[in-house]
C-alpha cells in the first residue's frame, strides 16, 4: 500500500501543480485592477464596437481629430470583436474573464508539455518564473489572448521535430487566425522558419526538407495575408518594429532591472536552474533564446514571448540535467484514468467554472494615472467636442467617452513625425506647443498630474487656465472663443 501510494504521489502533485496554475492563479490575476492599467484598452473596445456597428473593419481612423481619415491597419480587430463582446455582455467583468481564460489556455499548455519531462518541483518552480514575468505585462488586451497561441505554436513545432515530420498544412489555419488576433503572428512566422532551418540543418534528406517546409512556409506566408489588411497586415509588424518612436513609448522602452524587475529575477532563475547541473542545451536552440532575449532586451514588450519559449525550450535539457529528459507517461496514464476524453471534459468545465465566475463577479476600473475618469466626467459639454491636447495614455479614454483625442495608443497610424512631436510638446516644449494650438485650433487639455513640464507650460502661457485638478489630471481651457465642433463620437464607455 505505501509502494503504490508513492509511486502516485508524484503524478498526483502535477496534477496539483497544473490545476493550481489552471485555475487560482489566472482567476487572480484577472481579478486584479492592474489590468486595466493601461490606457490602450479603452480604444480596443471602441474599435471592437466600432466593427461591429459597421459590421466592416475600418482602413482609416474614425476616433482621433489630428488623424481623421489617415491610414489604419487594425490588426487585432478579432480581439478587439472579443473585447466588445464581452463588456456587452458583462461589463469589465467580461474583460477579466478573457484575461483568465487566456492565462488558463496558457498554463494548461504549458504545464503539460513541461511535465513531459520535468519532475513536479521543477514544473512547479517553471510555472511560477513565468507567473512572475508576466505580472507587468498581464492586461486586458489582445497581447493577451495571443499568448496561448505563441505557446501551442511553439508545442506544435517542439513535437513534429521530435518525429521529424513537416508541419502539417492544417496549422496554416491556426495562422489565419492568430494574423487576426494579434501582430504577434509575425514570430509565428520567424519561429517556423527558424524550426525549418533545424529540420535542414540535422535531417540526412536536405532535398525533401527544403521542399517540404518550403512548401509549408509558403501555405503560412498565404494564410497570413487572410486579413482584411492583405499585404498591409503582412507587413504591419515589421513596419511598427522600425519607428523610431518607439522609444518613448513605455512598453517598447529597451528593458531596465528598475521598470521591470520581475524580468531580472525570472532571467537570474533561468541562468541558474540551466548552470546548476550544467544543462546542455542544442546549439540551434540556444541560438534562438539567444535572439529572443535580444529582443527582450531592446524591447520589454517582448519579454513574455522570451518566458514562454523558454520555459518550453529548456523543460527537456533541464530535466536531463538532474537525471531525467526522457519522456514521462502519458499524465492521464499516471493518474490511472482510463478515459482521456473524460479527463479533459473535467479540466474544461473547472476552468470554465472559474472564468464564468469571473464573469459574474463585478469589477470596476479604478482611477488611475492611464484612465482619468473623474476628469473625463468634469469636461464641460461644451469642450467635448472641441480640439484637446491630451497625454497619451487618456486617449483611449477619451475615445471610450466619446471625446476625439489628439492622441492615443496607435503610434503606428499617427507616424514617427507626429509622435516625435508630441514627446516634444509633453516635455515642455513652447514653440512646439504654440504650433500644435495654432494649427489644430485647440481649446482644451487634459494633461497627467504627474508631468510638471508640460504642466508649467500651460500653466505660464498667456490664454490658458485650470479648471479641474484631481490626483490623477489636471484640465485646462483657452480663454477664446470655441470654434466649430468636431464630428461626434459614439460613446463605447464599458463601465
Amino acid at each position: 500500500m505505501t509502494n503504490d501510494a508513492t509511486t502516485h504521489s508524484p503524478h498526483h502533485l502535477d496534477a496539483l501543480v497544473i490545476a493550481l496554475f489552471a485555475t487560482i492563479i489566472p482567476f487572480l490575476f484577472g481579478s486584479s485592477s492592474q489590468i486595466f492599467g493601461d490606457g490602450d484598452v479603452s480604444w480596443h473596445v471602441a474599435s471592437g464596437r466600432w466593427i461591429l456597428d459597421h459590421a466592416s473593419v475600418p482602413s482609416t481612423d474614425p476616433f482621433s481629430f489630428t488623424a481623421y481619415g489617415q491610414h489604419w491597419v487594425p490588426q487585432e480587430w478579432l480581439a478587439d470583436v472579443a473585447s466588445t463582446l464581452v463588456v456587452q455582455a458583462f461589463g469589465n467583468a467580461g474583460l477579466s474573464m478573457l484575461v483568465s481564460l487566456s492565462l488558463a489556455l496558457l498554463f494548461l499548455i504549458v504545464g503539460f508539455e513541461v511535465r513531459r519531462w520535468a519532475s513536479p518541483v521543477q514544473l512547479a518552480l517553471t510555472l511560477l518564473t513565468l507567473s512572475v514575468l508576466l505580472v507587468p505585462f498581464t492586461l486586458a488586451r489582445p497581447h493577451v489572448f495571443a499568448w496561448p497561441m505563441l505557446a501551442g505554436w511553439i508545442v506544435l513545432l517542439l513535437r513534429l521535430r521530435e518525429q521529424r515530420r513537416v508541419p502539417p498544412l492544417w496549422m496554416a489555419g491556426v495562422m489565419i487566425f492568430w494574423a487576426n488576433l494579434h501582430a504577434s503572428y509575425a514570430i509565428g512566422l520567424f519561429l517556423a522558419a527558424f524550426f525549418a532551418l533545424e529540420a535542414l540543418v540535422e535531417e540526412p534528406d536536405k532535398k525533401r526538407v527544403f521542399i517540404r517546409w518550403g512548401l509549408f512556409g509558403l501555405a503560412l506566408l498565404g494564410a497570413a495575408l487572410l486579413t482584411p489588411h492583405g499585404v498591409a497586415g503582412l507587413i504591419y509588424p515589421f513596419f511598427v518594429m522600425q519607428m523610431t518612436s518607439l522609444s518613448v513609448i513605455g512598453e517598447w522602452r529597451a528593458t531596465s532591472v528598475s521598470a521591470t524587475p520581475t524580468f531580472g529575477l525570472a532571467l537570474l532563475a533561468t541562468i541558474a536552474a540551466l548552470a546548476w547541473r550544467g544543462a546542455r542545451v542544442p546549439t540551434l536552440r540556444l541560438l534562438l533564446l539567444l535572439l529572443l532575449l535580444g529582443l527582450a532586451l531592446k524591447q520589454m514588450r517582448h519579454q513574455p514571448l522570451w518566458g514562454i519559449a523558454s520555459a518550453l525550450l529548456l523543460a527537456r535539457p533541464i530535466a536531463a540535467s538532474f537525471g531525467g529528459g526522457e519522456e514521462r507517461a502519458s499524465f492521464w496514464v499516471q493518474l490511472g484514468v482510463e478515459r482521456v476524453s473524460r479527463a479533459w471534459v473535467l479540466i474544461f468545465v473547472t476552468v470554465l467554472l472559474f472564468a464564468t465566475g469571473r464573469a459574474l463577479l463585478p469589477i470596476a476600473r479604478p482611477q488611475s494615472s492611464t484612465d482619468p475618469t473623474a476628469a473625463i466626467a468634469h469636461v464641460p459639454p461644451a469642450l467635448r467636442r472641441q480640439p484637446v491636447l491630451n497625454t497619451y495614455s487618456f486617449g483611449g479614454p477619451l475615445i471610450a467617452a466619446g471625446i476625439r483625442p489628439y492622441i492615443d495608443g496607435r503610434s503606428d497610424m499617427y507616424g514617427d513625425a507626429f509622435v516625435h512631436d508630441y514627446q516634444a510638446i509633453n516635455t515642455g516644449d513652447p514653440a512646439r506647443f504654440a504650433h500644435a494650438v495654432n494649427r489644430f485650433r485647440l481649446a482644451w487639455a487634459i494633461t497627467e498630474k504627474g508631468n510638471n513640464e508640460l504642466l508649467r507650460l500651460i500653466d505660464r502661457t498667456p490664454g490658458w487656465r485650470r479648471i479641474y485638478a484631481d490626483d490623477h489630471a489636471v484640465i485646462h481651457v483657452r480663454d477664446v472663443p470655441l470654434g466649430p465642433p468636431l464630428m461626434p463620437l459614439a460613446p463605447s464607455n464599458g463601465r
